[in-house]
């Protein structure tokens, strides 16, 4: 059943974002919240991404209902980790992430942790999964399996880690392109959508590389 609910998500394509060619990316596009995006988040991922500048300062704010939880100015590069020491998030809280960039306006998402008991079986879930493909997967195979659980469980910023992860150590892998502009599509990001699948075809349509 675990395997089915991964299957069942990467069987699935996009049908809201064309697969047509990348125009110009000429210019300075601004900067947008890449994940998380208005959903759930397992409580051991609090990692926010953003499409920017690697030169530019980002200031990042983290709002709860009743007030800012913590607040820092001119951070380098596009990627921030809530750090041990701040102040702990609650479960099932309805929080505020906002991208504060020097030249461009405000960018701003919601996001709640996921509850610890359902946490938890998420990632029983997973480790049940790995289990049941003899031989063990490889490690690409697990992060696409996985990354489809997760997506078809809602934990799309999850998911989206766990392919951004993989594709660090394969960049030449297709589809984990294909898979990020799937989960790009679905949190909103036509543009990301379109380039990962630009990618995802290109590398397929690439001569292969002896090994």
């Amino acid at each position: 059943m675990i395997l089915e609910a991964s299957f069942d998500f990467l069987s699935t394509t996009s049908k809201d974002v064309p697969f047509g060619n990348l125009g110009s990316r000429a210019g300075v596009r601004p900067p947008v919240i890449l994940t998380p995006r208005d959903g759930l988040v397992l409580p051991d991922s609090l990692v926010f991404e953003w499409r920017g500048s690697q030169s530019s300062r980002y200031g990042v704010r983290i709002v709860a209902p009743d007030g800012v939880v913590i607040e820092r100015a001119d951070l380098a590069g596009t990627r921030f980790e809530y750090p041990k020491d701040a102040p702990r998030l609650v479960a099932g809280v309805r929080y505020r992430f906002q991208l504060l960039p020097a030249w461009h306006p405000p960018q701003e998402v919601w996001f709640e942790l996921v509850d610890p008991a359902h946490a938890r079986t998420i990632q029983h879930d997973l480790r049940e999964m790995d289990a049941a493909l003899p031989g063990g997967p490889s490690a690409t195979t697990a992060a696409i399996l996985r990354a489809g659980f997760l997506a078809r469980s809602g934990l799309l910023h999850d998911a989206r880690l766990r392919v951004a992860d993989a594709l660090a150590r394969r960049p030449d892998e297709p589809t984990l392109h294909f898979l990020l502009g799937e989960l790009s599509a679905r949190q909103g990001l036509p543009q990301e959508a379109m380039e990962a699948f630009a990618e995802a075809r290109f590398l397929l349509s690439a001569p292969a590389t002896p090994r």
